[in-house]
């Protein structure tokens, strides 16, 4: 819900579907793999673009994901 307000309130509806997946996607891996707090952050940068972060406060830093698998 959170997310769907943000974007329509800055008129981004073109997006919602797409940044409710990733950001479901992130979110679930954070809720699954940590037992702390989490956050989202959801910025607007220069070109229409988006970024979607989400921090969690689990000690281990996720491996970076390799091309090609």
């Amino acid at each position: 819900m959170a997310v769907r307000a943000a974007l329509d309130g800055h008129g981004r509806q073109d997006a919602v579907d797409v940044v409710e997946l990733l950001t479901s996607e992130l979110v679930t891996n954070a809720y699954l793999h940590t037992e702390g707090p989490a956050s989202l952050r959801l910025t607007g940068l220069s070109g229409g673009r988006l970024r979607v972060g989400v921090w969690d406060s689990g000690p281990v830093r996720p491996r970076p994901v390799r091309r090609g698998r």
